[in-house]
């Protein structure tokens, strides 16, 4: 039982640190084309200033996490640390620190970071998004989650994830806008061409229902889906039409 307990605390060390370095990743290659609109890779950009977080945050890891996880985060945040004070104007060490600080189930400080790179660089998607996936799905506002989400389309148009999130946020979570479901899916087709949006738009028509639109916008994704070689999308198509018919 105990050997068990050992493997089972390995593995889950593995997948966070795995998770982390995606969520890193993902969050470099979006500043990294961020950080052009500015001319460089740090938090300065468009001459705004604003008070820094303090690095003297209490850490309180959750007591079920393993010893293993705990001594992960532990060093991850020092780290980060280490690397802000060596360098406080590079967005990638704060946002390094945001994550493990989410990771450590400590919302507000990741909010606290996210908001701040939010200031001083106003066109940074990766903190808008990192705020509406946080707002959603930790913090459950959904207010927030709706505003993060909308300045992320207003920032990168072409942006899918943003419309996606929207449409679920307005079909599953804000019950008073759920009018607005479909309206934001064909806002992002029109902006994107997605056939994925295309694809969400006829499952929302066909669990309405609607059949007619459903199979019309099943058709419409299959052609898009067509022109890029999406033999998956496609099969998926297929086989949601024969239900319909």
């Amino acid at each position: 039982m105990e050997n068990n307990k050992k493997i089972l605390g390995l593995v889950l060390a593995v997948l966070v640190i795995i998770l982390i370095a995606l969520l890193i990743s993902k969050s470099r290659s979006n500043d990294a084309s961020n950080a052009q609109n500015n001319g460089t890779g740090t938090t300065t950009g468009a001459g705004v200033s604003a008070r820094a977080p303090s690095l003297d945050r209490q850490l309180v890891i959750p007591k079920e996490y393993s010893k293993i996880i705990k001594s992960k985060i532990e060093a991850g945040v020092q780290s980060a640390i280490s690397k802000i004070k060596s360098d406080p104007d590079n967005i990638d060490n704060w946002f390094n620190l945001a994550l493990w600080y989410k990771m450590a189930n400590d919302y507000l400080g990741a909010e606290e970071i996210w908001l701040y790179v939010s200031k001083i660089n106003p066109e940074n998607r990766t903190a808008q998004s990192n705020l509406g996936d946080l707002y959603k799905n930790s913090l459950i506002d959904y207010a927030k989650a709706e505003a993060a989400w909308l300045r992320v389309v207003a920032i990168d148009p072409t942006y899918i994830d943003a419309y996606n999130e929207l449409y679920l946020l307005y079909r599953y979570n804000i019950s008073e806008k759920t009018a607005e479901a479909s309206k934001i899916l064909m806002t992002g087709i029109e902006k994107t061409k997605s056939p994925t949006l295309m694809y969400q738009l006829s499952e929302y028509y066909g669990s309405i229902p609607n059949k007619p639109l459903a199979i019309e916008w099943y058709n419409k994704t299959k052609t898009a889906a067509k022109s890029i070689g999406d033999t998956k999308l496609m099969k998926s198509v297929d086989e949601a039409l024969s239900k319909l018919k």
